[in-house]
């Protein structure tokens, strides 16, 4: 990872102590389509070990057994702070990884990288969630269903999931169309510079 893309992700997603939604993963764990049943798929395996890789706030943690937050952004509840590009676990040691909008910035080399590292960690038919951001703005890859069948052929992965569109939910858990990305417009000190409503995702099996 250049150091350029680095000190981006740990700006844009740096820990703001003064913000109103620090408590959020108390009460909103499921802020997109997909995320309870992926979940739920995850605590069906009984798994020993669990990685989510950018997990943020890490609201998963107390939903998902074994589970073990990591992130570039030194975060209060980040339980490793790394990248993905070199996981200090043994081979085949993780039952399932979570990878929601990480697996997603730099360029082709960065993202097989970290695939490819996921993959190293992962055990034989455990799952790898992904849910990921289609853009050509600057630092971000731009995932499209083209690029996930070809990961899915090179690693030879099972995809126990298509790639499918998901939405941003509401505090009702009803799909939100109206959905502001307020951190990407208050980084670029910009309303235009807002993220799409919609992400892509889909769910791997080694």
């Amino acid at each position: 990872m250049n150091l350029e893309l680095e000190k981006f992700l740990k700006t844009f997603f740096a820990y703001n102590k003064d913000s109103p939604h620090n408590e959020r993963l108390l009460n909103r764990p499921f802020k997109w389509q997909g995320v309870k049943e992926d979940l739920d798929l995850i605590n069906s395996l009984d798994p020993i070990l669990v990685l989510d890789l950018g997990c943020g706030d890490n609201r998963y943690k107390g939903l998902v057994n074994n589970l073990i937050g990591i992130d570039i952004a030194d975060k209060p509840h980040v339980d490793i702070v790394s990248d993905f590009t070199n996981l200090n676990f043994d081979d085949e040691s993780v039952d399932a990884i979570i990878a929601y909008g990480s697996i997603n910035f730099g360029d082709e080399d960065l993202i097989d990288q970290q695939i490819k590292e996921s993959f190293r960690v992962l055990k034989h038919k455990g799952v790898f969630c992904i849910r990921a951001y289609a853009s050509d703005a600057q630092f971000y890859f731009n995932w499209t269903e083209d690029l996930c069948k070809h990961y899915t052929k090179k690693y030879n992965f099972k995809l126990y999931k298509e790639p499918t569109t998901v939405y941003r939910l509401n505090q009702k858990g009803q799909v939100n169309k109206k959905w502001k990305d307020r951190r990407s417009a208050r980084f670029h000190k910009n309303e235009e510079k807002k993220r799409e409503l919609t992400r892509l995702h889909w769910v791997w099996q080694k």
